[in-house]
This record gives C-alpha cells, structure tokens and sequence, in this order.
C-alpha cells in the first residue's frame, strides 16, 4: 500500500489482519516513534519505524529500545545502506514479503548483525535455491561468513558436482584461501587434478600481480600459503608433474623428492599433501550387465540379496532393478499401487519401505528418502530385499542358472568407490546409486 498517513480513510483498519495494519502504518509512517538516519553522498535518508514492532522481532532492537541504555529517537545506521535496511525492516513487519537472490544477499546482512534467526534462515532457503555456476562461489561466501550450515552443505554440493565449470568463473580467482582450502579439501571436487593445480598457479600468480611483485615460483608458493597443501600432487601422472610443477619452482628439493617416492611406492606415507586419495564424483552408480544363463519368470513375491563391498565410506541413496512390471487383466489405476518394497541391510539395523504406483511403472528405481550410511571398515554388507507385486501385477524379472556366479560386466563412474556381487540367482537388483563422502 503505497500511501501516506494523511490520506488513510476513516476505519481503514477494518478487515485486514493485524500484520497488514501494522504494514500500512509503517508504510504511511504512521505513529512512528524511531527513524534510522543514513548519509549517502548527496543527503540524508531516514527510515521510520515502531520500537515496539522492532523489538518483538529482534533482541538486538529489545535491549536498544528498552534496555538499560537506551536508543535515541533517531539512530544513525553507517554499515548499511539505507535501501537494504529499509527491506530489512520490511521484512520484520510481514513474513511474506518476496524475496529473491538480489533482495536475501541485501537483507541477510542486518538479518545477522540484528540476530533476526527465522530471516537468516529464509535467506538462507532462497540462496539454496538460486545456487547457479556464476554465482555458487559467492553464496558460498555468505555461508561461510554467516556460518549457514545448510546453505554451504548445498553450496558445496554444487560446486562439487560442477568443479570443472566452477574453477572456470571468475569468482572462483577472486575466493580467499580460507574458501579455497574449503573446496580443495573436498574428496568429492572432482575433476582432473592437474586442472586444479593449473587454476591455482594461475590464482597465486594473480595475487603477485596484484601485490606488485614479480611472479616467481617462491612467490606464488608464498601466495597459496596453506592452500598447497591442499593440492593432491601426488595423484598426478608422473609425466604431468615432472613437466609442469617440479620445474615451476614451488617446491622444495626435499619436498620434491618426497612426492617422487609416493608416486613410486603409493603406501609411502611421505607425501607433504594432507589427502592423497584421488578426488571422486559425488553421486556415484554401479550397474551390471550380466551375460545370463537362466530363464525368465513371473513373480508375485520375490526375496533376494547382494553384498555390497565399499573402498570407501558411502551413503546408499538409490537402487535400480530390472524387472518388468506386467499387470493381468485386471483394471488399473493411475493411483493403484504396483509393488511394495522393503530394504534392509541387518548388520546396521536398517528397514525401509518402498511403494510404486502405476503411474510411475516406467522409473525402474527405488529412492532410499533416508540415505544409508556404509563405513568402509565395517563392511561388507548385505542388503535383502522384499518385493510383493500388488493388484494384479507381476514382477517378470531373470532367475540366473549361475546362482551369483554370472560373468558380469560392470557401468560404474566410481570403479574404486563400491561393488556388489549376488547371493541368489534372481536378477532383480540391477544397480546401486550412491553419494561419496567429502570428508571436509
């Protein structure tokens, strides 16, 4: 409502809630009793509000307005701008005021300083929602500095599962090293590790531009400071490292001669790096492709298990199976249900169920909607699962001669990551989808 108090009619509190009156006297600055002052180069804005309405959104208002020491009529704001406050304000007096990246990256800011929690948090929620290659370095930033945890866990996540693109945008040279150790030491940025250490000589060299000094091997080492550390040199080819980063000049010779012994000897617990493990893509999957020797067959109940093995600790997110869906004469509806699933895996105590509805017949996979943790070292594991074909339907899947002993192939973008083999011979799992941990 765009007016001023003056032009308010009589009775124009009727049939509106007590958060829209409250909207509209702020808006009309109506019975203001505080103004924030602000100074901008040519004059001096004000924002008009009421102590009262301040103070039941934010502690930091309560004690400025009724504490011991209190506030002035007018209060003069400098760290920021009278636009963004103004929003700010805005958004203490109604909960539904839109926002979108531009208007939460303003208002997050004194949502912080001013301990307004539920508006940090629905900032927080429209940046998770707006994360993008040229902008998740920058969200990125507010989460770290604001200590966001749901929006940098996103944040992360995009850029781990966007490195190659990510280490190409501008923002990603403008980060400070404290950011860049965050994303480096992620197991799951993944890309090619000489790509990675290519963009960080070219972020060291452009810190030595700026400093005004000469661009040497010393000095661009100087500049990663810890930060290289965090650079996996030794899983590079030998080739690579000897080509590109032993001449450049970063490295000591001892140092140097260390990574060399790794690279020869991979148990070798030299390295001066704080991971060695080849960086991995954060969603992982293993599927076979089983040359069969069996039959197919039509199945109302099927129970069947694999045993998984991991190399590494893993959350369990998704299983595909193979088996086509046939429905009897029976009529069906989009709303029926086909099957019902239970998955469980014993050593962890673990039981999920699953149902299909007909509409989604076509999506040959189960979404775990509470991923599974598997720790590397308590493995392996194994998983059974429980299917019971409902409402005229049938699970036509294979039942393998071989009893687990196929000659399998396997489609995996993670081949070091997990593997499962079969207990039985039905062939109703196909394959696993999975998240890597970042051990950041």
């Amino acid at each position: 409502m765009d007016v001023d108090s003056d032009s308010l009619p009589v009775g124009w509190q009727s049939n509106i809630s007590l958060t829209e009156s409250f909207y509209t006297m702020f808006e009309t600055e109506l019975l203001t009793d505080v103004t924030f002052t602000f100074k901008t180069d040519e004059d001096t804005v004000e924002v008009k509000a009421h102590r009262l309405v301040l103070a039941a959104r934010s502690p930091v208002f309560q004690v400025m307005f009724y504490g011991q020491l209190k506030t002035e009529d007018k209060v003069h704001i400098e760290d920021i701008s009278a636009d963004s406050f103004k929003l700010f304000i805005s958004c203490l007096y109604r909960d539904d005021e839109d926002l979108d990246e531009d208007s939460a990256k303003l208002v997050i800011e004194a949502a912080h300083t001013y301990q307004v929690d539920i508006l940090v948090n629905r900032c927080s929620d429209v940046l998770c929602n707006s994360i993008r290659v040229d902008n998740a370095c920058q969200i990125l930033q507010y989460a770290v500095f604001y200590n966001l945890k749901k929006l940098k866990r996103k944040a992360l996540d995009f850029i781990d599962d966007n490195a190659a693109k990510i280490l190409e945008t501008p923002e990603f040279m403008e980060l400070p090293n404290e950011t860049l150790k965050l994303i480096l030491s992620g197991d799951t940025f993944y890309t090619d590790e000489m790509k990675i250490v290519e963009k960080m000589f070219e972020w060291a060299a452009k810190k030595c531009t700026e400093q005004g000094i000469e661009q040497s091997g010393i000095h661009k080492r100087r500049a990663l400071g810890d930060t290289f550390f965090y650079l996996r040199l030794p899983t590079l080819p030998l080739s690579d490292f000897t080509k590109y980063v032993a001449k450049a000049g970063f490295l000591t010779q001892e140092e140097e001669l260390s990574i060399y012994r790794h690279m020869g000897s991979p148990s070798s617990q030299e390295a001066i790096c704080t991971s060695i493990i080849p960086r991995a893509p954060r969603k992982c999957h293993s599927k076979y492709m089983t040359k069969y020797r069996g039959i197919h067959s039509r199945l109302t109940n099927i129970k069947t298990s694999i045993t998984i093995s991991c190399q590494k600790d893993i959350f369990l997110t998704m299983v595909d199976y193979e088996a086509d869906i046939i429905k009897g004469f029976g009529i069906v509806r989009p709303n029926d249900i086909v099957f019902s699933a239970k998955v469980s895996i014993p050593k962890l105590n673990a039981k999920l169920s699953y149902r299909k509805m007909c509409q989604y017949i076509s999506s040959k996979y189960i979404i775990l909607e509470n991923p599974i943790f598997l720790r590397k070292n308590d493995g392996p594991y194994e998983m059974i699962m429980e299917v019971e074909c409902m409402n005229d339907h049938k699970a036509e899947c294979f039942q393998s001669f071989d009893n687990g002993q196929d000659s399998i192939s396997v489609d995996t973008n993670a081949p070091d990551t997990c593997s499962f083999t079969y207990n039985d011979n039905i062939r109703f799992i196909k394959g696993l989808t999975f998240l890597n941990c970042s051990n950041r």
